[in-house]
């Protein structure tokens, strides 16, 4: 099919190319045509329109009037009526009626003294449609809270240096040919395709396009797109022709066919809105198609307003309901089209339908906005998560993390929303913090152990929230994260020629397969640590085209006083009389010239780690540069700035499990005992967890896994005999019946067990019948209470832990279990001693209680944003060959050995080997850095992973096996590798 416009002509009927060859599949003329229009750029410029006062059409806000009935004001416009509302002190907002009301009302002005949700005004305004009511909010007229940084207009900037390899190295890997062989994209519904089914919607599409408009735009401006051997710049112009001719009459973008669930069909949309607006700002605002482009994004968000109003968000949509608002406040700020009151209406909207992240975090256990206002919702883990929760899922929180610092945006006085942001960076490190800047979250939260995994979704999403928290709050320390995670987390999970990548990295990384049975993590597949095309699942695929591009787009804002250097990278632009070059080898380098023509304020970041930058000015005597700040430079004519950050090589501890503590025990009591068994008392195997309760308020379920599993769910709760004899088990429980049939046959069981120190079961306490009566998904309710009573026992082991096994069968069990008293469980004794009382023995064999364990405390090397790994030597099979390109998916394995300590003893020695390599994050080092090492034996592998280290200091005098010999080796930039060791056990030989 062919697209024939007056600005277009785009042919999707292209031949398979090879890679490596040249693909233009436009004629000259027209090819220059498209990388024009990208190209052409103008100054920056925020417009402020001030058309608050021309309200939201056909809103009507309810409330107590200062003026009814005949006392009504009579005015001649909506702006007349916003202005009698601004002069009075008790109005707060307003209705109009206009000359052609149908209402009884003609050029009447009410001034209402209450404000009510938009949620409650949109069923008010439902009778009131044929009265032509425009309406508006007073505090709304002051607008946005302004960013304080501004990333400049998309394509002004030009990447240089290593970027700009980066870059076309990008386009040049799986970015740019993803539209040629890869049906999600290629074949995806989006552009009159069948494919693109899965996820939470009909995501790829959206995901890939979002990160490609903005490296195009890139692309074109350092002038590298004719180079490449795929015409990248044909395919973003290609989709956003077909999405902007086949935008539905009601203004929904993209098919309308219900795909991702009642209340969350709004999602996959939002991509592709802000992958719009980006290129109205790429092409020009003021331009036909950037014109075009944001009224198709007004209207997409009207309608989106509309269903809202009757169907609010759920699931995904509700989660993600700050990338919703973030795209409606870049509509505001970029063109709102005399729309200012409709767009701020909207966004208040979803954010009364939302997920509450910051009750999430500061662990209330109650919601205080959104839908959740009063309702009992889950706390912020502290650990690991076994089983799947949307609000536990780390790309869900990499996006949320965000969710303060733009709704301060327009919440301008909460100072909750203000330090959200903070609190969330500091929850994520202390409880599920990882060495390369990212927290665990392998699917759902993994806790800080260093084999756990991060998706590269959340690396990517993580980036951009924290840029911008950045340009909301203006605060260097969230850059200072970014790059962390750019120079780290990004590239170590994507192969240094971006051809292949993983779902899941980890921070010590031995193995990368496809079909790994066993692994650490419980609520991701098994192909998540294999490199390839879509490993375990496809929308990382798709949504890594955004880390770099958008990276880049933070490398020069603007600022009320000029231009400010952000994130730090070799970049140029000109804007307006002020020309800017950034010229620097970082993060391998140590230092940034910055050369500015005009006059201007250009404001320098230095890093929060550059505790002894310093800088000069036009060759002059460096001054000392406080770090974590922005040093201003008042530049006119030529000016060059140099600015040395010295870092210094740091060994950072503190790394992997903060430890376990003691169990609880539970002693002979003559008149028996309670056993604490809330559901953080429970410890879950084999793919049980906790689950939301449908009874809402104080109860948090037991899920006994996915149909066809065997799980358990134990009490980490010892019972000690003191030389009696166990007699009595009491306990309680309720349950649903996961998905299908209710009576099925095939439906789940459960025992209770006593199991000894060793997990050997010593006594099955009560068996089930087939639990079939009650469905989660034909819900009537929990089933009644089911008492059980294991009396006339005689269980004599030393100690023992009480544990539930599940066999699910074709269908799960929910069991809801109550916050204070959990299942109410109970135990009793033989009042005359069996046994001489004795200790309590310490666990041998598997025990069921993990044992205490102190933390970890393993040390990572870093020097400035660089985190540095050992480099293990890769074996390479390949597991699938894809046609037309012959890229592969692999599995990577070692035979090197790994488990080594530092010995920290030994000042380390940071190399520079040479310039930054045009493969930035290949082999070719740019630096290493040379510490000690000895080999440990106790440090092993199990589950495919390595192990979490044993906890440090290390005393090789103690600890089985010894340490071996101490040797020299060099660590590499984690970022230039796919398999690792990031974080050591240490010890001090000297």
């Amino acid at each position: 099919h062919v697209l024939k416009h007056s600005h277009i002509i785009v042919d999707r009927r292209r031949p398979v190319i090879p890679a490596g060859s040249r693909r233009n599949c436009l004629p000259r003329n027209m090819r220059e045509h498209l990388r024009s229009r990208v190209l052409f750029v103008i100054p920056y410029v925020i417009v402020v329109n001030a058309a608050w006062h021309d309200g939201n059409r056909h809103s009507y806000r309810p409330g107590t009037l200062l003026h009814e009935g005949k006392d009504a004001l009579r005015v001649s416009s909506p702006r007349a009526c916003n202005n009698a509302c601004m002069e009075s002190n008790a109005c707060l907002a307003w209705n109009y009626y206009d000359g052609s009301s149908t209402c009884g009302r003609h050029n009447a002005c009410e001034l209402v003294e209450s404000e009510y949700p938009v949620q409650y005004i949109a069923l008010e305004s439902r009778g009131k449609q044929r009265c032509n009511i425009t309406s508006g909010l007073k505090r709304a007229a002051a607008g946005l809270q302004p960013l304080k940084f501004r990333p400049l207009r998309l394509g002004t900037l030009a990447p240089s240096g290593w970027l700009r390899n980066q870059l076309n190295i990008m386009a040049n890997g799986l970015s740019g040919h993803l539209d040629l062989f890869w049906a999600d994209v290629s074949q995806s519904v989006w552009i009159g395709g069948s494919a693109d089914h899965s996820g939470a919607g009909h995501e790829r599409g959206p995901y890939w396009l979002n990160g490609m408009v903005s490296l195009v735009a890139q692309l074109n401006a350092s002038g590298d797109t004719a180079a490449l051997p795929v015409n990248v710049s044909s395919q973003v112009n290609y989709w956003v022709e077909y999405i902007l001719e086949h935008q539905l009459p009601s203004g929904w973008l993209g098919p309308d066919d219900g795909f991702g669930g009642t209340g969350n069909t709004y999602w996959t949309g939002w991509n592709t809105a802000a992958s719009l607006l980006q290129y109205a700002d790429a092409v020009g605002v003021n331009t036909a198609m950037g014109q075009r482009c944001g009224a198709a994004v007004i209207k997409y968000i009207t309608e989106v307003t509309r269903r809202m109003k009757s169907v609010p968000t759920a699931t995904w949509s509700q989660n993600r309901w700050q990338d919703w608002v973030y795209i409606i406040h870049w509509t505001l700020d970029q063109d709102a089209q005399g729309q200012e009151q409709f767009l701020w209406d909207a966004a208040e909207l979803a954010q009364q339908q939302s997920w509450d992240w910051n009750a999430y975090y500061d662990q209330t256990g109650v919601g205080s906005t959104g839908a959740y206002v009063g309702k009992a919702i889950p706390k912020f883990p502290t650990g690991n998560v076994s089983s799947w929760t949307m609000w536990d899922h780390g790309v869900n929180n990499a996006m949320g993390t965000k969710s303060g610092a733009v709704w301060y945006r327009q919440n301008r006085s909460s100072m909750a929303d203000y330090n959200a942001s903070y609190k969330k960076l500091q929850m994520q490190d202390n409880f599920q913090g990882q060495p390369h800047g990212m927290f665990a979250a392998d699917e759902c939260f993994g806790g800080r152990n260093l084999n756990r995994g991060i998706e590269l979704c959340a690396v990517v999403e993580q980036m951009y929230s924290l840029q911008h928290i950045f340009r909301v709050l203006g605060d260097p320390l969230f850059l200072d994260r970014c790059e962390r995670i750019a120079y780290n987390s990004l590239p170590g999970t994507i192969t240094a020629d971006m051809w292949q990548h993983q779902y899941l990295q980890q921070a010590n990384e031995v193995t990368a397969l496809y079909g790994q049975k066993e692994h650490p993590w419980q609520t991701d597949g098994d192909d998540s640590t294999g490199f390839g095309v879509a490993p375990n699942f496809g929308c990382c695929t798709a949504n890594m085209q955004q880390g770099w591009p958008k990276l880049a787009n933070n490398v020069i804002l603007q600022t009320d006083k000029g231009f400010a250097m952000g994130l730090i990278a070799p970049s140029s632009a000109t804007i307006g009389n002020v020309s800017i070059d950034i010229i620097t080898e970082y993060p391998f380098g140590d230092n940034v010239t910055v050369n500015v023509k005009g006059t201007t304020v250009f404001s320098v970041r230095i890093p929060g780690w550059a505790i002894n930058a310093d800088v000069s000015i036009n060759g002059k005597a460096a001054t000392k540069a406080r770090n974590g700040t922005f040093v201003d430079v008042s530049c006119s004519k030529v000016t060059t700035i140099f600015v040395d950050f010295h870092p210094s090589v740091e060994f950072d501890y503190g790394w992997g499990s903060t430890g376990t503590p003691p169990p609880p025990t539970i002693s002979y009591n003559a008149s028996g005992a309670e056993v604490p068994s809330t559901i953080d008392h429970f410890i879950f195997d084999d793919g049980a967890g906790r689950a939301a309760s449908k009874l809402g308020g104080q109860y948090t379920d037991i899920r006994s896994g996915n149909p066809g599993q065997h799980t358990s769910a134990t009490l980490a709760v010892w019972v000690a005999q003191d030389g009696h004899a166990l007699s009595a088990v009491h306990f309680s429980y309720r349950y649903v019946t996961g998905y299908g049939a209710v009576h099925n046959p095939d439906g789940p069981t459960l025992q209770a067990v006593a199991l000894d120190d060793s997990g050997a079961v010593v006594s099955v306490l009560y068996t089930s019948p087939v639990l079939n009566n009650y469905s989660y998904d034909h819900y009537s309710g929990y089933s009644p209470p089911i008492h059980v009573d294991a009396t006339g026992l005689n269980i004599t082991a030393p100690v023992v832990a009480l544990a539930l096994r599940f066999t699910n069968n074709q269908q799960n069990l929910q069991i809801p279990v109550d916050t204070t008293s959990g299942l109410g469980v109970t135990v009793e004794w033989t009042p005359k001693r069996v046994n001489a009382p004795g200790g309590h023995p310490v666990p041998t064999g598997v025990s069921p209680i993990p044992p205490a364990r102190p933390a970890t405390n393993a040390v990572a090397i870093r020097r400035g944003p660089l985190l540095f790994s050992l480099h293990l030597d890769e074996h390479v099979s390949v597991v699938h060959t894809w046609q037309p390109f012959s890229n592969t998916d692999v599995n990577l394995t070692t035979s090197s050995q790994w488990n080594y300590a530092v010995d920290v003893s030994t000042p380390p020695e940071f190399v520079r080997t040479r310039d930054v390599p045009s493969t930035p994050f290949g082999t070719a080092y740019a630096c290493l850095i040379k510490v000690a090492l000895v080999p440990l034996s106790a440090w092993g592998e199990s589950m495919q992973a390595a192990d979490e280290p044993p906890p440090s200091p290390i005393d090789c005098a103690k600890i089985p096996g010894g340490c071996g010999e101490r040797a020299s080796a060099y660590l590499v930039p984690y970022g230039a590798t796919n398999i690792r060791v990031s974080a050591f056990p240490w010890t001090r030989l000297a």
